[in-house]
């Protein structure tokens, strides 16, 4: 059960994450963001 716990929590982090960048993040560097994000994949 514990286990189940951590993956629900790994799927919800990078959502997470990406709001955090929203919240400090202005537009213009969110893009180039979004372009880093395009390339780690």
């Amino acid at each position: 059960m514990m286990k189940k716990k951590k993956e629900k929590k790994r799927t919800i982090e990078p959502c997470g994450t990406m709001i955090d960048i929203k919240k400090i993040l202005p537009a213009k560097p969110f893009l180039t963001v979004l372009h880093i994000f395009d390339k780690f994949r």
